[in-house]
């Protein structure tokens, strides 16, 4: 935890504001406390020195002007007037802008006044313009002073070059006084000079940064023009508070303040940063915060006056990227506060109009990581129906068609759907694909949605229909739906003809239309491969020669890519992705009724192809492929030894020994996937021992012994899925027991029968051989 901590601080450290703007707030700190040291200096010099000391023989001229610079020096004209008041000179198109906007506000307010309060009204008016007059008289008297308190001092110091005192008579205090009033003169002049030129050269720095931070990372002026003068004050008062400062940690003060405008400004600096790509360290730093300030923001969903729509939708932006690592339990009426989000029209600013239904969609997907927080969900009252509403609209394909932003409310409503489909567990996931099984309604515009004929704007949409119809088909796989289903993702699976007019219809936007097509195919796979692994849905599995033919040809890596029609005289091409060759196969390895034999070889040619062709490297496919042809064997009466001595010349027995032997060492380290493939090599090898004529090939190759091997090397994979409870079959269809020590050992024990009962010399595989 101290290492992430540390190497969070250092990225924060790193930040743009960091390394420019925190800097150049040092270097003005240290220039405004020396500029204020001098001044200290030449104060404590004219009291004492000047004032205290030779106030008797002091002529008037000097006098009064040192009396002046003393009176300036001591009401802090450079270090706290005058650097403010040239900041408040540089912004007076802000200031101006802001009473402006202010003044117009009020009287709008006012004239809804009725008429019967027409003094009412006007001794408003009056008391708003006054106010406006003061705000301008006190901008005025600070820029005044602001500029004229250097020139006053410079000017004073200008008595150095016109003093006239003699010291010919022999009196030492007149030349001792003639000394101490030129020091000062000229150090007033020199500090003068160098606070008339640093304040307008700190003023145009602060314009020179706003514009290089503004162009080149699109951050609001504004913002930095606010972070900027609150970087300066805090230097002030601590320099070494810059290094953890940043516009993060200013954004999130601003957040826990009691002002309404500074808390809307923390709001939008926030959101700003969130829009400029970098979400994660904003919400890395907010959970570190305190609780009450995530509470806060939570609250503020809930806000309903129009006044506060800007701060709840930048709340709900927040709370957005901040709700994959809250939990609920820990946030009392956070749920009620999000629901209110549905119930609030939309927020209308500067930027357009905003819908609050999709942030208030976000969160809810975001918080339904967490299964507590789904069970939360599901049991909110009135919570879940206005989720699955859009769901449940009676033209729900015609509004998709007609109207984007509708479309996005579909698809944020499925994920929401989906996460509390998948995350819950138990009862309330139960429970939750009951619901929308159980409607039919539902069920239909989920289906619509599926077969609209439209460009690849619609196909994340699709994709969310089809993972719902998928988690609805399992909780029921005997009805009508889950058939149609099916025939509809075998459809989009393995035809050519829909993806034809797909593209055809989307051709001015060719590579992205390929990529969401590809995307459809690998949802519809992967939706054939849940169904086809439940043992009720598999019923409703309905596959002609065809069907099973195009699947076949899906497992040869060497065929890259189907091609499509789109005109009677242009085709395209879109490659086969490795997730569709996935799903093929264990779409193929669970079907039942089907002619096996020429699957077989095509899945032996992948994973043991002769020299010329590559291997297959990726470790999911290559195990799935494996678990295809044990399942074949051992629940057909195919022989794999004919099979193979079939596929290639006589001695290919030994190459596969060989070539399963290599792939066993090549995945004698690494993950589940290995461990499936391990134990899918057992399997495999104790079905050709079934034949005495292959026990010597096995034998001779020691491919048992390579067997032992990886067993011991999975041995702490294995002992921590145990520990985790992980007990169960994966998609290879190989359950965690019998471990691979075990099915290994018993390979060993078979091996050694055999090897006794054909009268070969039997040393296990286990015991070395002695050298002689």
């Amino acid at each position: 935890m101290g290492n992430e901590l540390d190497a969070f601080s250092e990225e924060l450290r790193r930040r743009l504001e960091v390394r420019i703007i925190n800097k150049y707030a040092v270097v003005t700190a240290y220039v405004r406390i020396t500029l204020k040291s001098i001044g200290a200096l030449l104060l404590l010099w004219a009291t004492v020195v000047l004032l205290g000391g030779f106030v008797s023989s002091m002529k008037k001229d000097d006098f009064w002007s040192v009396t002046i610079i003393a009176f300036v020096q001591a009401a802090g004209v450079f270090e706290a007037i005058g650097f403010a008041g040239m900041d408040l000179y540089w912004e007076t198109q802000d200031f101006y802008h802001n009473v402006k906007s202010w003044l117009q506000k009020c009287w709008c307010v006012l004239n809804q006044l009725p008429m019967r309060q027409w003094w009412k009204k006007q001794i408003q008016k009056v008391v708003s313009v006054l106010i406006v007059i003061t705000l301008y008289v006190r901008a005025v008297l600070v820029l005044g002073l602001a500029v004229s308190g250097p020139c006053v001092c410079l000017h004073a110091s200008s008595r150095a070059t016109n003093q006239d005192y003699g010291i010919a008579d022999g009196e030492a205090i007149k030349a001792n006084m003639k000394r101490a009033l030129n020091l000062f003169y000229n150090a007033v002049s020199a500090h003068s000079f160098i606070s008339v030129f640093w304040m307008p050269a700190q003023a145009l720095a602060n314009k020179l940064i706003e514009d290089i931070v503004s162009r080149q990372h699109g951050f609001s002026r504004k913002v930095i023009r606010a972070y900027l003068r609150k970087t300066k004050d805090m230097c002030l008062k601590n320099k070494t508070s810059a290094t953890s400062w940043n516009f993060i940690t200013y954004g999130a003060g601003l957040l826990d303040s009691s002002l309404p405008e500074e808390y809307a400004a923390g709001g939008r600096v926030l959101t700003m940063l969130i829009d400029k790509d970098i979400p994660s360290q904003v919400r890395r730093l907010l959970i570190r915060s305190p609780r009450q300030r995530i509470q806060k923001l939570i609250d503020t969903l809930a806000w309903r006056s129009p006044a506060d729509q800007e701060m709840t939708w930048l709340a709900a932006r927040i709370v957005e990227h901040l709700a994959s690592d809250l939990n609920l339990a820990h946030f009392p009426g956070a749920l009620e506060c999000i629901s209110s989000l549905f119930n609030q029209l939309p927020v209308v600013s500067g930027q357009g109009t905003k819908n609050l239904v999709l942030p208030g969609l976000r969160i809810l997907e975001n918080l339904a990581h967490d299964e507590d927080n789904c069970r939360a969900i599901y049991n909110s009252k009135g919570l879940l129906s206005k989720i699955v509403a859009p769901l449940r609209s009676n033209e729900l394909v015609q509004d998709i068609k007609s109207s984007a932003a509708w479309t996005k409310v579909v698809h944020g409503s499925l994920t929401v759907v989906t996460k509390l489909m998948s995350t819950c567990a138990g009862a309330t996931g139960k429970e939750m694909r009951g619901l929308i099984a159980d409607d039919s309604h539902v069920v239909g515009n989920l289906e619509a949605v599926i077969d609209i004929k439209s460009d690849s704007s619609i196909t994340s949409l699709q994709v969310g229909a089809l993972t719902v119809l998928i988690q609805s088909a399992v909780h029921n796989p005997a009805s009508t739906f889950t058939e149609r289903l099916i025939k509809r993702a075998l459809h989009i699976f393995i035809s050519t003809d829909w993806t034809g007019d797909y593209l055809n219809h989307d051709k001015n936007r060719m590579k992205e239309a390929k990529r969401t097509a590809n995307l459809l195919k690998q949802n519809a796979g992967g939706a054939l491969e849940i169904l086809s692994s439940h043992p009720e849905a598999i019923k409703s599995f309905t596959v002609c020669d065809d069907d099973i033919h195009r699947l076949t040809e899906l497992l040869d890596c060497n065929i890259k890519s189907t091609e499509c029609k789109i005109s009677a005289t242009e085709t395209v091409e879109i490659e086969i992705s490795i997730s569709c060759r996935i799903s093929a196969a264990v779409i193929l390895k669970h079907l039942s009724k089907y002619d096996k034999e020429p699957t077989l070889r095509k899945a032996l040619e992948q994973l043991f192809p002769i020299q010329q062709d590559e291997p297959i490297k990726d470790r999911t496919l290559q195990a799935l492929l494996l678990s295809l042809v044990v399942e074949i064997c051992e629940n057909s009466n195919i022989d794999l030894a004919v099979i193979l001595l079939q596929q290639t010349p006589s001695d290919s027995l030994e190459d596969f020994v060989v070539s399963l032997k290599k792939m066993v060492e090549d995945n004698m380290y690494g993950p589940g996937e290995c461990l499936a493939i391990h134990k899918l090599s057992c399997r495999m090898v104790t079905e050709l021992m079934k034949h005495d004529r292959n026990i010597q090939v096995i034998d001779k190759r020691n491919i048992v012994g390579t067997l032992l091997e990886a067993s011991k090397a999975m041995a702490e994979l294995e002992s921590s899925m145990l520990f985790s409870g992980f007990n169960h079959y994966d998609r290879y269809g190989v359950p965690l027991k019998p471990l691979l020590s075990v099915l290994s050992k018993n390979t060993e024990d078979l091996l050694t029968q055999k090897k006794q009962a054909l009268g070969i010399y039997t040393v296990p595989a286990s015991v070395p051989i002695p050298l002689p």
